[in-house]
């Protein structure tokens, strides 16, 4: 479950970057499918970014999974999420 957050929060925190270096000003909130749309990202990242997404609150509240979020995860997720995340970083350094 931590994997799962850190690439979300990995993800909030280089959009942001971008969007303050395009737009000179921050978006407030943790919605990387705004930020992402915002910034015109290829849909092919948006596809990941939006599964990532919801991993804010799934991995650290038990009450919005069901269940505990260390219960949630395998090695082939977060596999596929850290993937996403460097996927997103480096569309992010060519774009800068």
């Amino acid at each position: 479950d931590g994997v799962a957050f850190n690439c979300h929060q990995a993800i909030e925190k280089i959009l942001k970057a971008m969007e303050m270096k395009k737009n000179k000003k921050g978006t407030p909130g943790h919605s990387i499918i705004y930020l992402a749309e915002q910034l015109d990202a290829p849909q092919e990242l948006l596809s990941g970014i939006r599964k990532i997404s919801p991993e804010c609150l799934i991995s650290r509240y038990p009450d919005v999974a069901g269940v505990a979020p260390v219960d949630i995860y395998d090695k082939k997720i977060v596999s596929e999420y850290i993937k996403i995340t460097s996927e997103v970083l480096k569309w992010s350094k060519s774009q800068m």
